[in-house]
């Protein structure tokens, strides 16, 4: 079957199980079986595909026809124009979440020549997007990656390497629980915050650890997250939190009953919508 006759077929069959981008899906399903980008495969209608390659091509598809992500099926994810592995161990990494890392470094990068060494936390990694992102992206930082799960540590020390970072240390960790370093300037938090009576297509592959909070308003391990750092003796001097929308107003003023001395800044994700809350702490 020639590459045209494949993907008309492909389209078809995606749009009609209800994937919304059932084209793009093709392409990139195909490219990856064939081995060749998605520039290729268009450019090449006519070209015959070899009978493996094919059936290959239809178990994929069939993945992707219940749903499977396709970061899952391709064992990849960009994320800050960086190449992420990803597993079902690991939340696949968001566009909404590079909101998180511009607004970090532009605090970082309007301190301008500081000093010393600054060290940032980042708290709940998973697949390390965050904090790879951030040691590509910024100098003269130290960065201390922690989770709860081995696994998705496991993945995010292979994606340092991939992405050739070697100023992470990774902690295996229950929040701040295991974390001596209390002198940490930036906390980085991507913590599970969807409600407990959620559910959707798209996550359902997706470890449930990662994403859920288990609590009505799905604030339980943020503000499990915010006491710590009261109670524990951690004084830093920003912390960076991304949110569901709907809790920006719950949050905040549970943040300004802990932290009295604070300043609360939201930032907007490209919808326009509230997404990433940035606490500076008045010294």
């Amino acid at each position: 079957m020639k590459i045209n006759e494949l993907l008309k077929f492909a389209y078809e069959i995606l749009k009609n199980n209800g994937i919304d981008f059932f084209i793009l899906d093709s392409e990139i399903l195909l490219g990856f079986v064939l081995k060749k980008n998605r520039e290729w495969i268009l450019a090449n209608p006519n070209f015959i595909i070899h009978k493996k390659a094919e059936k290959r091509f239809f178990r994929l598809l069939s993945r992707r026809v219940k749903n499977y992500p396709i970061a899952y099926i391709l064992g990849y994810k960009y994320f800050y124009g960086l190449k992420f592995g990803v597993n079902k161990n690991v939340l696949i990494p968001r566009p909404e979440t590079e909101i998180l890392v511009d607004t970090t470094c532009e605090v970082v990068n309007l301190r301008g020549g500081q000093p010393s060494r600054l060290t940032i936390l980042d708290i709940g990694t998973g697949s390390g997007c965050i904090a790879i992102a951030l040691a590509k992206k910024l100098e003269n930082v130290k960065i201390i990656a922690s989770d709860i799960s081995q696994k998705a540590l496991r993945i995010a020390k292979k994606n340092a390497k991939i992405n050739k970072v070697n100023n992470i240390e990774f902690i295996k960790s229950d929040l701040l629980k295991n974390i001596e370093n209390k002198k940490i300037d930036i906390i980085t938090a991507n913590l599970p915050y969807i409600k407990q009576n959620y559910n959707h297509d798209s996550i359902k592959y997706e470890p449930r650890s990662a994403l859920y909070s288990y609590s009505k308003n799905g604030l339980s391990y943020y503000k499990k997250l915010l006491y710590q750092i009261e109670k524990l003796g951690f004084n830093p001097k920003y912390i960076f939190l991304e949110i569901d929308p709907d809790q920006a107003p719950i949050l905040k003023t549970f943040i300004e009953q802990i932290f009295k001395k604070s300043i609360i800044e939201i930032k907007k994700d490209l919808n326009n919508l509230d997404r990433v809350f940035m606490v500076k702490f008045i010294i």
